[in-house]
């Protein structure tokens, strides 16, 4: 039920910075474990719906709890990025690393480069 609401927030309120913030929070935090698979939905739900976000200030630390994240998540599901039935996976980390590539992230570039 947790992730349901979690899921809401990044549906509904997700253009507020604080919103990416949280998430990016807890999926390095106490969810770390419980909530590591939907984590890329929620972020990338986040991304692509507000473009603002690429320019907008941002709370201290959200670039660094996304990116500490994201590499976990590339480092545990690589597997699925060369697969086809991973498309949807690799489309969602794809829009995570852009933004962290914007956001003039160089461990965001690195990833980014290593799985296309």
């Amino acid at each position: 039920e947790n992730a349901i609401f979690f899921q809401t927030a990044a549906n509904e309120i997700g253009a507020r910075t604080e919103v990416l913030y949280a998430i990016s929070r807890v999926l390095n935090g106490i969810g770390a474990e419980v909530f590591f698979e939907d984590g890329a939905k929620w972020l990338s739900s986040v991304i692509r719906r507000n473009p603002h976000l690429r320019e907008t200030a941002l709370p201290m630390n959200t670039i660094y709890y996304i990116e500490e994240y994201i590499f976990r998540y590339v480092e545990r599901f690589s597997y699925l990025f060369k697969k086809e039935e991973g498309a949807g996976h690799k489309r969602e980390v794809l829009e995570i690393l852009n933004f962290l590539v914007d956001r003039g992230s160089t461990s965001g570039f690195l990833l980014r480069e290593e799985i296309t």
